[in-house]
């Protein structure tokens, strides 16, 4: 046998083992970034309903508490945070990925 009758029964043999590895590969990370945007959107349900039950709580300190609550939630989460002046100048941060110095 030469080597074109070779290529020739080689070829399609590997092309169809290359399309359904990369179609495995495909649906695997599919399959993983729908795991994060559902535990994304639980999370953020779950902060929205903390908010929405601190302001509709007729309490006279429910909507601070409820903001307290916010905040140590995204804490808890390493969601970055931060806090601007009028200029836009950074006056506190949390769960920032940059330092103190950064700006």
């Amino acid at each position: 046998m030469n080597a074109k009758e070779y290529l020739r029964r080689v070829t399609p043999t590997s092309l169809a083992a290359l399309v359904l590895l990369l179609g495995a590969l495909s649906l695997a990370y599919a399959w993983v970034m729908a795991l994060h945007l559902r535990d994304d959107a639980r999370e953020t349900s779950i902060l929205m309903g903390r908010v929405f039950a601190g302001l509709n709580d007729p309490a006279p300190d429910a909507a601070a508490e409820a903001l307290f609550d916010l905040a140590a939630q995204v804490r808890a989460m390493g969601i970055p945070l931060a806090v601007t002046d009028t200029t836009g100048r950074v006056t506190a941060y949390d769960n920032a990925p940059f330092g103190a110095g950064a700006e």
